[in-house]
């Protein structure tokens, strides 16, 4: 957890680990009990939720420059990437911005 402060992450691809035949950690033991497996992993997502949280609020009413990668042609909506691997969405009528 402390590396995750020190980073500052904001997300993380995390889940329970499970072993994969044929590989030399499928062979080690693991006596952790699964509920505190479960507490640690939900401890986790939830301070990297937190983190990306306040990431995304610090750029709440800043310009950023984006990247429009699709839309959707019945609701008007436009999709993009901005920094951070934030995506996002916004109206418009313009569907010439691809």
């Amino acid at each position: 957890m402390q590396l995750v402060a020190d980073v500052d992450f904001d997300f993380s691809y995390s889940f329970i680990y499970s072993p994969r035949p044929g590989t030399p950690a499928a062979e080690l033991r693991d006596d952790t009990p699964e509920e505190v497996i479960k507490e640690r992993l939900g401890r986790l997502q939830h301070r990297l939720q937190q983190q990306g949280f306040e990431h995304t609020r610090r750029m709440a009413g800043t310009v950023q420059r984006i990247l429009v990668n699709d839309y959707a042609k019945k609701k008007i909506r436009a999709y993009c990437r901005a920094a951070m691997r934030i995506i996002a969405s916004f109206t418009s009528v313009a569907t010439t911005l691809l």
